[in-house]
């Protein structure tokens, strides 16, 4: 949500707004990161980036436009630079292998300087603060008696810290014992999670916002009633199913359909 209010905020300005140059203006300020850690000996690159909107609608960077170094305590400074009204800027730098950025800055004409800073986040393991928001569940007939099952799901990491789940993995449940795994969302080979019966483990940093997890598996569905339960950690705020099989029926605690579906209509009753 706060990345679409940024976006369409910067939309209504790339627009709106004629394209003029400003005053020199002084932007400088500091890369603040955790206090169990240190800066090099010889500072952080900083580069001050511009973004615009291309023909499409998006929002790009136009490519850097100056560059600077901190000292020992992060602080930097670009002096006598001359902005655009209507662009937005940010603060580029990478820190221990980790690319990080500040907030969108906006000059106002008349303006002689600004701060900005660039915030790196701490590494957590509050696993437990991590939420789903949104689950979609694709199931198909792939041959007679068995059934591929493709699950995407978002994970909401509510902290503007770095929650990491690699001592304390975030566990979630397939719909039975796959016969055949694969993990979409992480490259092949990748040890980031562990699938054991149904019971899938993820190993791995989740950034704040929302993190996209994708897997598909196949399950046997012998001829006759089947039944497929999915169990959630919580209750995500959205959850779809979409499937090539004619009859669905849904049950749980807060929710109880029967219906007949396939993709692109569905009739309940």
């Amino acid at each position: 949500m706060r990345a679409d209010s940024t976006r369409f905020l910067l939309l209504l300005i790339f627009i709106f707004l004629p394209i003029t140059s400003l005053q020199a203006v002084r932007v400088y300020g500091q890369v603040k990161i955790p206090q169990n850690s240190q800066f090099p000996n010889l500072g952080l690159d900083v580069v001050l980036l511009k973004f615009g909107v291309d023909e499409s609608g998006q929002i790009v960077t136009q490519g850097p436009v100056a560059r600077s170094k901190t000292d020992a305590n992060g602080q930097f400074e670009f002096q006598q630079f001359t902005p655009e009204s209507n662009v937005a800027y940010r603060i580029g730098s990478r820190f221990e292998g980790q690319l990080i950025s500040s907030d969108y800055v906006f000059l106002a004409k008349n303006q002689k300087e600004q701060y900005v800073e660039v915030i790196v986040p701490s590494v957590v393991e509050s696993v437990e603060k991590l939420a789903i928001s949104n689950s979609a569940i694709f199931i198909e007939l792939s041959e007679p008696g068995k059934l591929w099952v493709t699950e995407a799901i978002y994970v909401n990491n509510p902290l503007n810290d770095i929650i990491s789940a690699e001592n304390n993995p975030l566990e979630m449940r397939l719909l039975a014992t796959p016969e055949k795994f694969q993990m979409l969302s992480a490259p092949a080979g990748s040890q980031s999670f562990e699938q054991i019966g149904t019971v899938l483990r993820l190993f791995k940093a989740f950034p704040s916002g929302e993190n996209a997890v994708a897997f598909r598996y196949q399950i046997s569905a012998p001829l006759g009633e089947h039944r497929l339960i999915k169990h959630y950690g919580n209750t995500p705020a959205l959850a779809k199913v979409l499937l090539t099989l004619k009859v669905l029926d849904i049950e749980s605690p807060q929710l109880k359909i029967a219906s007949t579906e396939s993709v692109g209509r569905t009739v309940f009753r």
